[in-house]
């Protein structure tokens, strides 16, 4: 009886190990984005005072928001870029940002 007790208190502690191992590969990966944010916001350029920046050419197609800040690329076509930069203007305004960034610590958590 003690033996079995032993084995499962022993594979507790593994399956616990395994869980906080996973939850520092996941924060350390969110780490890892979150500086990537943060170098395109230093190599993006401000093309006008409502907070519109324009992403470096190595992300020409993107298009995304960051607490109260707009970026896009370069190559987004000129026909949709207005309802592109409408579509991130309101999720500046909402901070959407406060959202992602929950639910990628929830990722980090579980």
């Amino acid at each position: 009886m003690a033996q079995n007790r032993a084995r499962a208190e022993s594979s507790f502690n593994w399956w616990l190990m395994i869980y906080i191992a996973g939850v520092i590969v996941m924060f350390l990966l969110l780490f890892i984005k979150l500086f990537g944010v943060y170098r395109l916001v230093l190599k993006s350029r401000r093309t006008d005072t409502a907070g519109v920046y324009t992403l470096p050419e190595t992300h020409r197609e993107d298009a995304f928001s960051f607490f109260g800040k707009v970026f896009i690329g370069t190559a987004v076509d000129a026909e949709t870029r207005p309802a592109v930069l409408l579509h991130e203007r309101v999720h500046a305004k909402q901070l959407h940002t406060i959202d992602v960034l929950f639910f990628e610590l929830l990722h980090c958590a579980f």
